[in-house]
């Protein structure tokens, strides 16, 4: 970290008035390093009370009766942080041995010989004034800066040009990240490319923790110089990037707000950070935390509007058509075009439902997948799933396409994924509608899309109401007196069969139907030889009294089968995905 800003050099400071008839005596290999304020030492123990950066002013009075420990007090500052020693040896000590001038060489600290004439006050007076005119020079920027972000804020400006506000006073790499290290923002001159480029960072890839995770960054130790200042809360990651020479040097500010971490600012350079840089970055945060956490609000205001109008159409809550049509306008929804409702449900069983974990940058995620496709879409969060309705953009004369709304649809599960660490779900899509009863006939119909596939817990799928076929007729009676007497009037030997067999048998059973009869590829799924596989549907034939060449038998079978998956949940696909199983298993009846 440069903290020359705040500072003056020894080479400078010797150039000051005050330090005209002064000499250097020893450690000039330690003139660039940087003095930040002025103390007097003269008893023992001065080292313990040192900060770092010190000028340290003495006259050796305290060393007079034992000269020989001057060594070793010239060692301990040094040690202590010391950036140079300004001393009046002839007052006291007559001298200095030559030892002295050995060991401010070795440690690199700069001994100054003072005229006995010279005042300590003086010395205070010069070299405090460089280093706190400077520190008025920063300060004065950091509250421009600060000032001109407010004045954004007061105008209504976005959070994309508060952010291009900060980042054009700042001449290196500079992100932001929301609160789960997500890359929102990054903004670099030209000549960074290449490092850019080799550290992967990239919108729609980077993470700052996934970064950190991975060794990419390492977290490096935050020395005594990095202190934002006396009364910051703000705890800073400061980071080393791993690259070859120069060495990568940044750091990341959380932006504090209600309590909470709403998101990230950072930066990094060749070489060394400037602490100025990061002093600005400081100061962005507060704005930054103030118009998140408008955002925040104004979001919460906004779903909870949504929510409440949603309920309302699904319960037929208001008076007249044209007061639900209009309540439906207000939140976003126009449904005189052609919409599709969805819904992402997760099975991720570490993880808090969906809709807990709605917050700013997921809604911005989902917004910004929608628009992608050149659609527009009002997102509500509703029990533990998150419900998205995608409607055409006026210059659409049609809903998306289906193969369209499926990759949107993936894409999205792929960002949940790696933003959010949930790998499994269902995403259930209804058919096109319109009009304030497609509302609640496309939430019925994902609700039933979501609903049939939520025995298939593997990774992301997406399940289309349109494409369920037969399905959607078969759904409605699962769970019912009907639907039991119809699979065990079929499948009953089977379930109920003692040598614990039925179950294989049942299995086999499924399969063989699932791989359209083909007895080759059944045996193949299930990991078997074909005369296993023909011993155990002939088995079947003998246990039920049935033909399974007889098209008539294979279409019941599949029906008993599909009603007794839902009752039950029992059916499993050996060595076969199980969305590759439900994919076929829907496909029968397409």
């Amino acid at each position: 970290m440069d903290s020359s800003e705040l500072g003056i050099t020894v080479r400078e400071m010797l150039e000051l008035p005050v330090f005209e008839d002064s000499e250097l005596l020893a450690g000039a290999c330690g003139i660039s390093r940087i003095v930040k304020r002025v103390t007097i030492a003269e008893v023992p123990d001065n080292a313990e009370w040192l900060q770092g950066g010190e000028l340290v002013c003495s006259t050796c009075y305290h060393l007079k009766d034992n000269p020989e420990v001057l060594v070793e007090w010239v060692r301990a500052m040094a040690n202590a942080g010391a950036s140079a020693l300004a001393l009046k040896p002839e007052r006291f000590l007559g001298g200095l041995p030559g030892a002295v001038y050995e060991e401010a060489n070795r440690m690199a600290v700069p001994l100054i010989k003072i005229p006995l004439p010279i005042r300590w006050p003086v010395v205070i007076e010069q070299v405090m004034g460089v280093i706190l005119e400077r520190h008025s020079r920063i300060l004065s920027q950091e509250r421009e800066l600060q000032h001109r972000l407010l004045s954004l804020l007061a105008e209504g400006k976005h959070f994309q040009d508060i952010i291009k506000a900060i980042s054009r006073e700042i001449p290196y790499p500079f992100f932001v990240t929301d609160s789960r290290g997500n890359l929102l923002f990054i903004e670099y001159p030209p000549e960074y490319q290449k490092v850019i480029d080799e550290l992967g960072i990239h919108p729609d890839k980077w993470n700052l923790f996934d970064a950190l995770q991975a060794g990419k960054i390492q977290v490096a130790k935050v020395d005594g110089g990095f202190k934002l200042s006396e009364k910051s809360r703000i705890e800073p990651i400061r980071i080393k990037m791993r690259r070859n020479k120069p060495e990568i040097e940044g750091v990341a500010l959380p932006v504090l707000g209600g309590g909470v971490t709403l998101g990230y600012i950072g930066v990094f350079v060749e070489d060394k950070l400037p602490v100025r840089i990061v002093r600005l970055m400081e100061r962005s945060t507060l704005v930054l935390a103030v118009e998140l956490l408008r955002q925040h609000t104004e979001l919460e205001s906004v779903i909870r509007a949504r929510v409440d109008v949603f309920h309302h159409i699904l319960e037929n809550k208001y008076t007249t058509e044209e007061e639900a049509r209009l309540k439906v306008a207000l939140i976003g929804l126009d449904v005189k075009r052609p919409f599709r409702a969805i819904v992402f449900s997760s099975f991720e069983p570490s993880a808090q439902p969906l809709a807990r974990l709605f917050d700013h940058p997921m809604h911005r995620m989902f917004k910004e997948t929608v628009e992608k496709y050149g659609c527009g879409c009002i997102i509500l969060p509703q029990n533990d799933d998150i419900f998205v309705f995608i409607y055409a953009s006026p210059g659409m004369p049609q809903a998306l396409p289906l193969h369209k709304i499926k990759d949107l649809a993936r894409e999205a599960t792929r960002k949940l994924a790696a933003q959010y660490n949930i790998k499994t779900g269902i995403v259930g899509v209804s058919t096109v509608q319109e009009g304030l009863a497609g509302v609640k006939e496309a939430h019925q119909e994902v609700i039933i899309a979501k609903s049939i596939s939520c025995n298939i817990k593997s990774e992301w799928q997406v399940v289309c109401y349109e494409e369920l076929g037969l399905l959607r007729l078969l759904f409605p009676l699962r769970n019912t007196h009907e639907a039991r007497k119809f699979y065990l009037e079929y499948l009953g030997p089977l379930l109920n069969d003692n040598t614990g067999k039925g179950t294989d048998l049942i299995e086999t059973l499924n399969c063989w139907l699932l791989c359209g009869c083909n007895r080759i590829r059944a045996a193949k799924k299930l990991f078997i030889h074909v005369n296993t596989l023909n011993y155990r549907l002939n088995k079947v034939e003998e246990i039920l009294g049935i033909d399974l060449k007889n098209p008539e038998v294979q279409f019941e079978l599949k029906i008993a089968l599909l009603l007794y998956s839902f009752d039950q949940n029992k059916l499993q696909q050996r060595a076969e995905q199980p969305a590759d199983s439900f994919a076929k298993l829907m496909n029968v009846f397409s």
